[in-house]
């Protein structure tokens, strides 16, 4: 952790800012605070909290705004469409040293992103889709062992 912090200051040290890379140095100060939060907790707790965060702070971003597809738009402008939210889940689960991938796939004929994450303590593999969780209000989504026939994948990133 303190290397990518120290990293993250040579970047600001260094490298003139512009709008892009100002961004990401700050969505990645959002996320280390987020984690920061959650890194005494046991794993399963981990996700849920980050689960629970990102679900009561974004807001489905129906604009499709440049920065809806980034973790920028979810942690910090708290709006987002389904790739910056998996983003965002998987840069802080990243920080908690979690095993998380973003899956990019089809539903229902759609593009869409969620992602799947690996206990460490039982090496069962879950899928976490905060977004359709976020949009319907529910819980249906989270940490389930398999998706439903709608689901595509292409590949995990």
């Amino acid at each position: 952790m303190i290397k990518k912090l120290i990293v993250a200051l040579a970047l600001i040290l260094i490298i003139p800012i512009g709008v892009k890379a100002h961004d990401d140095i700050t969505a990645d100060y959002k996320v280390r605070e987020i984690a920061g939060y959650m890194e005494n907790y046991p794993e399963y707790q981990q996700i849920e909290m980050t689960y629970n965060y990102l679900k009561e702070t974004v807001e489905y971003d129906y604009t499709f705004r440049k920065n809806a597809y980034t973790t920028y738009g979810a942690v910090i402008e708290n709006s987002a469409v389904c790739q910056g939210i998996s983003f965002a889940f998987y840069e802080i689960l990243t920080w908690l040293e979690l095993d998380v991938n973003i899956m990019i796939g089809v539903v229902d004929g759609e593009m869409h992103a969620w992602n799947f994450v690996i206990l460490k303590s039982s090496g069962r593999g879950y899928f976490v889709d905060i977004t359709f969780d976020l949009v319907s209000g529910r819980k249906d989504y989270f940490m389930v062992s398999e998706l439903r026939g709608r689901f595509v994948t292409f590949f995990l990133y």
